[in-house]
């Protein structure tokens, strides 16, 4: 090979390599977004089984009206 087309090889190489750098930094930004998705419903799970056994914990109390 030409000292030429050793360097357009590498070049190209080179526009691959940060094409699919790009690709890969959208596809870990799009799985932080579903991480922290989950996350804030994880939270909301958590917060509603909290409060359902801190409801069942209490027993009512009766009317004396």
């Amino acid at each position: 090979m030409t000292f030429w087309s050793e360097l357009r090889n590498a070049v190209r190489r080179a526009i691959l390599v940060e094409d699919r750098l790009e690709r890969l930094n959208a596809d870990v930004e799009r799985s932080g977004d579903q991480l922290r998705d989950h996350e804030r419903r994880l939270t909301r799970i958590e917060t509603m089984i909290e409060i359902a056994r801190s409801n069942r914990a209490i027993p009512p109390t009766a009317d004396r009206g």
